[in-house]
């Protein structure tokens, strides 16, 4: 399998990506693709981009990780900025009451 055949398939349908070859769910195109056609595909990505804080972060400042509830699992300091966004009021609704207070602070 190459990497157009599997930016084409996870691109169409990001789901796709837990079915690539586990060097793809490394590779932070296609892990991009994949979440930017189904934000909730990170939860198939390598356990170790998927931990990537900087990688984190460059999805959501592109606004690739467009659904809070798929950021919850992550720290605090990579799931802030994203709450803080304009538009994502919301989120303080969706979060645990200790985290709403951080997201006031």
């Amino acid at each position: 399998m190459d990497l157009e055949v599997v930016m084409a398939a996870v691109s169409q349908n990001g789901n796709a990506l837990q079915y690539a070859p586990s060097r793809f769910k490394a590779n932070r195109e296609v892990v991009t693709a994949a979440c930017r056609s189904y934000s909730p595909a990170l939860q198939h990505a390598d356990a170790e981009l998927a931990s990537d804080e900087n990688f984190i972060l460059d999805l959501i400042n592109n606004q690739v990780l467009l659904t809070f509830r798929n950021l919850l699992p992550f720290p605090q300091n990579l799931v802030i900025p994203f709450a803080r966004q304009p538009g994502r009021r919301h989120c303080n609704r969706i979060a645990s009451p200790d985290f709403q207070a951080v997201l006031k602070a």
